[in-house]
């Protein structure tokens, strides 16, 4: 007995033994509205409703696209042929995925959401994914590795998990029992409670307003109070954010970077504003308002201003004037140095000119350092 492969096409619904016919004829259909029972064409698909509904009395059109049938069965086999069809359940889906999602998620299907391999009972998908796979009973789930299935026990709270033995237990008091033989030393006798690990009873330690523990020392205080009292003489303790550094340094970077501080890094003192902060540095510092940075020399200053802010700031002798734009600092080298240049300052001026751009100069002038 000879097998034949037939080649359904999915919209007249006319089988085709050879595959390469099959596809040419598909192209052609796609531009169809066709009865399948009267083996007719119409030219819209309204023709053909109307057609269905005087000639047969009734149609089902497909929800995926514009596919008209006399008979349920006709449009089932449209589904199955041309879109997904779940034969037992008698429901369509657009996609080969979602008819896969619907044999993994409904209950009246036992498929291994794996491999895909169907069971005629959920005992047997059980059974099939406990020997294949790696199973978690409690929660339902099949993982792919050895080691997503650890981390699932670990990190989900149904489960009672020993992180530091890596070890599963079937119930909390059974982890609790363990942890009282194996990890004594995690437990922690003023709150009664037991911790998987070293890490978390020091975190406990840290977090728990029932304990003065200094994480630096490794240190449990009488109370609050002789702890602040203990960071300050034995830490360097930032009173106003209540933090704790290790060293002098970084509580000085904390006090630079934090916007709760007003802090000169020069001369290590706290200000109550930023405004005073910045009389500060004009008074006190070597200060370049233009870009805020502070040098630690005048002459540095000086240098800094003649390399960074060449167009605006005059460094002929000791001169130092700061300008607003550069077409002042050209007027006042043209009139107070007797230098000109051809990009700003013509070279013919009159009377009247030349007292305007020293009036503008002297306006602009901003301070003399």
């Amino acid at each position: 007995m000879c097998l034949r492969i037939v080649y359904p096409c999915g919209l007249c619904l006319e089988p085709f033994y050879d595959e390469a016919q099959s596809v040419v004829h598909k192209r052609m259909c796609g531009q169809r509205n066709f009865c399948v029972v009267c083996k007719k064409d119409y030219p819209t698909s309204l023709e053909l409703r109307n057609h269905l509904m005087q000639v047969h009395g009734t149609y089902e059109s497909c929800k995926f696209c514009d596919c008209h049938y006399v008979e349920r069965k006709h449009l089932e086999e449209h589904y199955m042929y041309q879109h997904s069809f779940c034969s037992d359940c008698k429901l369509p889906f657009s996609t080969r995925e979602d008819l896969s999602k619907h044999w993994i998620q409904s209950p009246k299907h036992f498929d291994c959401p794996l491999d895909g391999l169907t069971f005629r009972d959920d005992a047997a998908r059980i059974r099939h994914i406990r020997e294949k796979h790696y199973y978690c009973q409690d929660c339902d789930r099949v993982l792919p590795t050895a080691q997503a299935l650890q981390d699932h026990y670990a990190e989900s709270v149904r489960h009672a998990f020993c992180k530091e033995c890596n070890e599963h237990f079937a119930s909390e008091e059974t982890r609790l029992t363990h942890l009282r033989a194996r990890h004594a030393s995690n437990a922690c006798d003023v709150c009664n409670r037991l911790f998987d690990s070293q890490y978390g009873l020091k975190e406990h330690y840290v977090q728990s307003p029932q304990h003065a523990y200094c994480q630096f020392c490794d240190r449990h205080l009488r109370d609050r109070a002789a702890l602040l009292q203990h960071y300050a003489w034995e830490h360097h303790l930032c009173e106003s954010c209540d933090k704790v550094f290790l060293s002098a340094v970084a509580l000085r970077e904390h006090y630079v970077q934090s916007p709760a501080h007003v802090y000169c890094q020069q001369c290590g003192t706290h200000f109550p504003s930023c405004i005073e902060l910045y009389m500060h540095y004009e008074g006190m510092h070597h200060f370049c308002d233009i870009c805020d940075k502070i040098l630690p020399t005048a002459g540095g200053l000086h240098e800094h201003r003649r390399q960074k802010h060449r167009g605006t700031y005059c460094s002929r002798g000791s001169c130092r004037l700061l300008f607003q734009t550069p077409q002042d600092l050209e007027t006042h080298l043209s009139s107070g140095h007797r230098i000109k240049f051809g990009l700003y300052v013509s070279k013919h001026r009159s009377a009247q000119e030349l007292h305007y751009e020293v009036e503008r100069f002297r306006r602009s002038v901003i301070y003399v350092v």
